[in-house]
């Protein structure tokens, strides 16, 4: 199989793709990776070519620094890129603290996250046009946020068949150690299922893994009694507020919330990594490559998610358990149309994915998921066509920005995207 790791200097998704691919799973492999910076491109190829000599699958490894010479006859394409990320954030950051509103500074919700939505929106069409030409069977499985905006424009208005990751609701091992936290149970005891849509899941169900026994009540009364707390945020707000048991970290859920009580917003970039943990990461990477090192160390500080494996069982027929895949609504999620992203757990085995049925939430939480999902669809749609007055709807039925005065927003949503037109070609007319 032929995959193409878009984004191979990520500070987490690297590693991980390539530990996916060359050391979890034994099919023939040839990868490529590209990324501007060639160096660290260059970097994660020898990581590999290390991991290509110990395996007796044919293998082989290629860097480059654009898509264009990777592209042809590729399988798959697993993207895990932001365009020139810490800086443009950094950009929008600016001018929305001078005005007041640095709390919309933000990955996924909010006006900073509907300016972001449009670059990478910019940058995965791009690249499914280029795939359209190269290789338009391939799957293109991302890891780019925010990810359901991408995921619905490169399936809806790219072409491309698409799939999104992202376990940051299900934890490192899948397992949702969290709950079972709160339930004072081991996480292997327990089996979570939790949905809705990236960075914004609630929990459908708990039962016992051995017995089947639903533990979903219990864990609700332990949630409303104010015992499901992440440092600083508090569970039982979201619980009060949406009547569910919100399954994501403070710093995810709450970016999609005007405000909650008790949480403070810290103002860095959302990426991974400061400068010294980068220059820690090359000098292990380094050593890994010369034949030492602690490669296992590595990977578990990397990222979560799976792609790689993904690109196994898609193409090479092996089988995995996703705890949570990012899809386009196929009578998945009852209670959102066909064609919105919504985020289940699913299995791929031999090429074929089989979601869990009957997942839906209830109520206050079925509201605000819609309400979400709502404003997903007017981003795709807006950066895939550079219609402003879409960008505005978003705006306006976004939660995150309740608070927000609509006529300032508005100004400086104009100003965040009219700062980025170099790199914004549709918005441009």
């Amino acid at each position: 199989m032929k995959i193409v790791l878009v984004g191979a200097g990520s500070f987490v998704f690297a590693a991980t793709a390539i530990d996916d691919l060359l050391r979890k799973q034994d099919a023939p492999v040839e990868l490529w990776l590209v990324d501007p910076n060639v160096e660290m491109a260059q970097r994660m190829g020898r990581v590999a070519q290390r991991f290509a000599q110990e395996r007796t699958a044919k293998t082989e490894i290629h860097v480059s620094s654009g898509w264009a010479e990777a592209l042809p006859h590729a399988d798959a394409v697993i993207l895990s890129a932001a365009v020139q990320g810490k800086r443009r954030w950094a950009m929008d950051y600016e001018v929305l603290r001078a005005q007041g509103y640095a709390d919309q500074a933000r990955e996924c919700g909010g006006i900073a996250g509907l300016s972001y939505s449009m670059r990478n929106i910019s940058l995965v069409l791009d690249l499914c046009a280029d795939m359209t030409r190269l290789c338009p069977q391939a799957w293109l499985l991302n890891a780019s946020n925010p990810l359901p905006r991408v995921v619905i424009a490169a399936e809806k208005y790219g072409g491309i068949r698409t799939i999104g990751f992202c376990s940051a609701g299900a934890g490192r091992c899948g397992d949702y150690p969290q709950i079972a936290r709160v339930l004072g149970r081991s996480p292997d005891s327990i089996e979570v299922i939790a949905t809705g849509t990236n960075h914004f899941t609630f929990v459908h169900s708990i039962r016992d893994r051995a017995t089947g026994e639903s533990l979903l009540r219990q864990a609700e009364q332990l949630v409303a009694a104010g015992k499901f707390n992440f440092g600083e945020y508090d569970g039982q707000w979201f619980w009060n507020a949406f009547g569910a048991i919100e399954a994501l970290p403070p710093n995810h859920a709450a970016e999609f919330i005007a405000e909650v009580p008790g949480f403070t917003r810290h103002p860095e970039p959302p990426f991974h990594g400061n400068e010294e943990e980068r220059r820690q990461r090359m000098d292990e990477l380094d050593a890994v490559a010369a034949g030492g090192g602690d490669w296992d160390t590595i990977v578990w500080n990397s990222s979560w998610e799976h792609p790689g494996l993904a690109a196994a069982a898609l193409i090479a027929g092996n089988g995995f358990y996703f705890p949570a895949l990012n899809l386009l609504n196929n009578g998945y999620f009852a209670g959102l149309p066909t064609g919105a992203a919504v985020e289940v757990p699913a299995t791929i085995v031999n090429g074929r994915i089989n979601v869990t049925p009957g997942l839906t939430l209830q109520g206050k939480a079925l509201e605000i998921t819609q309400r979400v999902s709502a404003v997903n669809e007017l981003a795709a749609q807006a950066g895939a066509t550079g219609d402003r007055a879409l960008l505005y709807r978003a705006l306006e039925i976004d939660p995150a920005t309740e608070k927000c005065d609509p006529g300032q927003a508005r100004a400086l949503l104009d100003k965040l995207i009219d700062q980025h037109l170099d790199i914004l070609p549709r918005f441009r007319g």
